[in-house]
């Protein structure tokens, strides 16, 4: 996936858009909100459950999405 940090960055790239890319796609993928918070410099997602919901967060895009995946897993 776009969000996978295995890949080095793209030099030609500005940070802002690939964070953005990076977001797009976590959010395609999940169909959750996800966003970069740049005071933070962390990654978010927010998971529906039931009539509440979860934060959850991580360093990198691939561990949000790890991270999503678990929360998910989780009864």
């Amino acid at each position: 996936m776009t969000y996978d940090r295995a890949m080095p960055p793209d030099p030609n790239v500005p940070p802002e858009a690939a964070r953005a890319a990076a977001v797009a796609a976590l959010r395609k993928h999940f169909g959750l909100p996800c966003w970069y918070g740049p005071h933070s410099r962390r990654w978010w997602a927010f998971i529906p459950i039931g009539e509440r919901g979860r934060l959850v967060e991580a360093a990198t895009p691939q561990e949000l999405a790890e991270a999503i995946s678990r929360a998910r897993a989780q009864p």
